[in-house]
């Protein structure tokens, strides 16, 4: 792997119409029911917390990352192309202009750069110097536990540790290893609302992101992301902006 880092804060997982979260992605990505998802529409998981403990390994080298800087992400598991599920990063905000530039340029996960405060229950993202993109506020619902075996971080997990697939700004597909490793962490249940201010991506407008959604909290979970690789395939256009 490439990239390394622990993931402290909320993931939560919600239930969209296949219709709305299908408009999230460019044409010609089709979405079949990820592994472990039950009932009706599409799932999205939404992540917000600090990324920490960040490096890069270099043949066999770890060359630590130097600080930690605060993310959010929003997730689509279960998108297929050419018959193998990934999961879509279709929009995500990082508080540390390299991992921005990085994300969206080279990972193609329409990452941008923003200014973001965050407290004990509440995550503001805001574009640097502008009004705020979107806030989120959680409060705890339960005691911490082992996360494996708690019933969604193992599987939120399985969908982040397929591959990830991306469209550069300039629309072509890359695709990219990754690992999310709860073993021996902590979770506990918690109340979350994200509410956004502005269209964030297409499908996506203001009010309420998440609708009956499970929410839980997760201290240093192990990620780690693989080279960005071309899939050598285009897209049509549209979804991912």
């Amino acid at each position: 792997m490439l990239g390394e880092a622990e993931f402290s804060g909320v993931i939560a997982v919600t239930r969209w119409p296949i219709e709305r979260a299908r408009t999230m992605l460019p044409g010609g990505i089709a979405l079949e029911r990820p592994a472990g998802w039950r009932g009706g529409g599409h799932p999205v998981v939404v992540l917000f917390g600090v990324q920490a403990r960040g490096a890069t390994r270099l043949a066999g080298v770890r060359l630590p990352l130097g600080r930690s800087y605060l993310e959010l992400a929003v997730a689509v598991p279960g998108v297929c192309r050419g018959g193998e599920p990934m999961t879509a990063l279709a929009r995500m905000y990082a508080d540390y202009f390299p991992a921005a530039w990085n994300g969206r340029v080279r990972y193609g996960f329409g990452k941008e750069h923003a200014e973001i405060r965050r407290t004990d229950g509440s995550f503001v993202v805001a574009r640097p110097a502008g009004p705020p993109l979107c806030a989120a506020v959680h409060a705890p619902a339960g005691a911490w536990a082992a996360a494996a075996r708690a019933p969604g971080p193992p599987q939120v997990a399985a969908w982040l540790s397929a591959p990830l697939i991306g469209w550069t700004p300039a629309g072509r597909a890359v695709r990219s290893a990754s690992s999310w490793d709860v073993d021996g962490r902590l979770v506990r249940p918690v109340r979350a609302s994200v509410h956004a201010f502005t269209p964030l991506l297409a499908g996506c407008g203001p009010g309420e992101l998440l609708e009956d959604a499970a929410a839980f909290e997760v201290r240093n979970v192990r990620w780690s992301l693989g080279w960005p690789e071309a899939d050598g395939r285009d897209v049509a256009p549209g979804g991912i902006v």
